[in-house]
């Protein structure tokens, strides 16, 4: 089903299919967002994505919850909960093992091994002294340290969107996207979304709020962008 749909849209436009304007009262060139995909489940959503990056057919998912299992927004949500609080091991692992930090799996493994049983970020700090650290590994978690505490300081003072764009443009993660299967799609889709945070105040990040829970306040966001998003980036709707 997804590549036969896939297939249909790809000669739409290929073949500049012409459908009737109600607003210019006018016949013009179909574009990607007038087309509306509907589903009746959610459980084809993150192949359905993953199948049009592929096909390089720009699509905006209305659901907030797919739209958050994209590889890219993983990492930042695993990285905007240890800003949060470090002491959370399954987040803290996942941004380590990503291309923010680069640990492979013998490296993660070896630092548990300092402390197998406080978390993971205990024994993080723990590798730094230990006799059987290696300098490779050492090089990559002190930086990493440095960076998180100067994340966790700028999240204090500063919005969630500007939050989000200094990890991006920090980290090379935004590079790392663009380099995957439909990466040009990804950052283009990614972007409007920063922008559009970047425009409202309501996001005001302050000390005394919790970074995690207003992050995810911006889930609830993302169904009210994605339609202007789409109308501007000429993206398919997704909906089910």
């Amino acid at each position: 089903m997804i590549e036969n749909a896939a297939k249909r849209i790809q000669v739409l436009i290929k073949n500049q299919y012409q459908i009737y304007d109600g607003k210019k009262d006018e016949m013009r060139t179909i574009k990607y967002s007038d087309i509306a995909i509907l589903s009746r489940t959610k459980e084809n959503n993150t192949d359905l994505i993953s199948y049009f990056a592929k096909a390089d057919i720009p699509i905006m998912v209305t659901d907030a919850q797919n739209y958050f299992q994209t590889t890219e927004l993983q990492i930042m949500m695993s990285m905007l909960n240890i800003i949060d609080n470090p002491y959370q091991d399954i987040p803290l692992v996942a941004v380590l093992r990503s291309p923010i930090v680069g640990l492979n799996e013998e490296e993660l493994a070896e630092i548990r091994l300092v402390d197998k049983q406080e978390f993971y970020f205990t024994a993080l700090n723990e590798y730094l002294h230990a006799e059987t650290s290696k300098e490779n590994i050492n090089n990559k978690v002190q930086a990493f340290l440095l960076q998180l505490e100067n994340y966790r300081d700028f999240a204090n003072k500063n919005s969630i969107a500007r939050l989000i764009w200094k990890i991006y443009q920090e980290t090379g993660l935004l590079e790392y996207v663009s380099g995957m299967p439909g990466g040009k799609q990804r950052a283009a889709t990614y972007m409007p979304f920063i922008n559009e945070l970047m425009l409202m105040k309501k996001l005001t990040t302050k000390a005394c709020i919790n970074l995690l829970i207003l992050f995810n306040g911006c889930r609830t966001l993302i169904k009210t962008c994605h339609n202007l998003i789409a109308s501007k980036q000429r993206m398919i709707l997704l909906k089910s």
